[in-house]
């Protein structure tokens, strides 16, 4: 599974969104298909003060990443589900 960073949504991302749409400090979802076999989490990070606030932005990165990790199950490729 990899994990890529991107300062914030790109502007076609942010236009799909509903106008009142309130953006999160960080941002993540997964994603699974022919180029990320194993799964990749993509985290957005541009809403959260990392210079006057690194310790909460911190935390929310880490439990973005944990949240979005919770639906990929490791090295197998394949989405979890609960059934």
């Amino acid at each position: 599974m990899e994990i890529e960073c991107f300062p914030a949504l790109s502007k076609d991302q942010i236009g799909k969104l509903p106008k009142d749409y309130a953006f999160p400090p960080v941002e993540g979802t997964y994603l699974l298909d022919d180029k990320h076999p194993n799964g990749v989490i993509f985290t957005y990070v541009g809403h959260c003060d990392w210079e006057h606030d690194f310790e909460n932005c911190l935390r929310e990165f880490i439990l973005t990443v944990f949240h979005e990790a919770m639906y990929l199950v490791p090295g197998t490729g394949e989405l979890y589900t609960l059934r």
